[in-house]
C-alpha cells in the first residue's frame, strides 16, 4: 500500500469513495462524491470502540470488521472502494535531503535514508515517500512516510474483511491539509498552524508558504484533564 504516490491516480475519480478513519476509540467514515465541478460530503458516520488498543490490535481484526460492516449497512452505503487514514500517533514523517548524484540509484539512496532516519529496522515497516527537485540546489527533498507494519496490517485485514478495497493510506494531518487548503484557498499560501485534539492523540500541523508540512503528534491520556492538554499544546508551541 502507498501512503503518496498513488493518491493522485484517483484524484480525478467521479465514484464515491469512502474516507475510513480507525483509530484507538473509535471507527469514523465519510462518504464522498465527486463531481465535475466539487466534492461533495454525502454520508458520515462514527462509533465507538471498546476493548482495542494498539497492543492487541491483532486479534480484534475479526470485530472490527463487523462493526464496519454494521456502520455501512446502517448507512446503506454500497461503495466499495475506501481511503484508509492512519493516526499520526503511528506514523513517523520527515523531510531529508538528496544529492541529485544519487538519482539513477534513488530507490537504493531512499532505502538508505529510511535506514538511518526511522527508528525501525525496513522489515517491520511499510514507507512511501515524494521527491521535490529543487532548483538551482544540488539537492533533492524527499518527504518519507514510514509506519510499522502491525499497526496498518490489522487495519487492512479488518477492511479486506469488511468486503472493502482499500486504495491507498491516508494521515490524518495530510488530509487535514488537503481539506484546510480546499475549503479555504484563499490562506492556503500563507504559513499557519491547525491543531487537531481527538480523543486521544494531540497533533500540530505547520505549513509553511512553499506547502512544505511538518507535523508534530503524541498521546492524550486524559482528555478531560483540560490544564493537562493546555500544558502540552503550551510546550508544542515554545518547543
Amino acid at each position: 500500500m502507498c501512503f503518496i504516490r498513488d493518491r493522485f491516480k484517483i484524484a480525478a475519480s467521479r465514484n464515491d469513495i469512502i474516507g475510513l478513519d480507525i483509530a484507538t476509540t473509535s471507527i469514523k467514515f465519510a462518504v464522498l462524491g465527486n463531481s465535475r465541478s466539487s466534492c461533495q460530503l454525502k454520508h458520515y458516520s462514527t462509533e465507538a470502540i471498546s476493548g482495542f488498543n494498539e497492543e492487541s490490535i491483532v486479534k480484534t481484526s475479526t470485530e472490527l470488521a463487523a462493526l464496519i460492516k454494521r456502520m455501512l449497512a446502517r448507512e446503506k452505503i454500497s461503495t466499495k472502494k475506501c481511503i484508509v487514514a492512519l493516526p499520526d500517533i503511528l506514523v513517523n514523517s520527515k523531510w531529508i535531503r538528496i544529492d541529485k548524484s544519487a538519482t539513477e540509484n534513488l530507490e537504493i539512496a531512499i532505502n538508505l535514508a529510511v535506514e538511518e532516519h526511522i527508528p525501525y529496522p525496513l522489515d517491520a515497516i511499510y514507507f512511501d515517500y515524494q521527491v521535490f527537485d529543487i532548483p538551482d540546489q544540488n539537492y533533492l527533498k524527499v518527504f518519507l512516510v514510514a509506519c510499522r507494519k502491525e499497526h496498518l496490517d490489522v487495519r487492512l485485514e479488518a477492511i479486506y474483511k469488511a468486503n472493502l478495497i482499500p486504495l491507498f493510506i491516508e494521515i490524518n494531518s495530510h488530509a487535514l491539509e488537503r481539506a484546510y487548503i480546499y475549503l479555504y484557498p484563499e490562506y492556503s499560501k500563507k504559513p499557519c498552524a491547525l491543531l487537531v485534539i481527538s480523543d486521544n492523540q494531540l497533533t500540530f500541523l505547520f505549513l509553511e508558504a512553499a506547502r512544505q508540512i511538518h507535523s508534530y503528534s503524541e498521546r492524550i491520556c486524559n482528555l478531560i484533564d483540560k490544564a493537562m492538554v493546555l500544558k502540552k499544546i503550551h510546550r508544542c508551541i515554545h518547543t
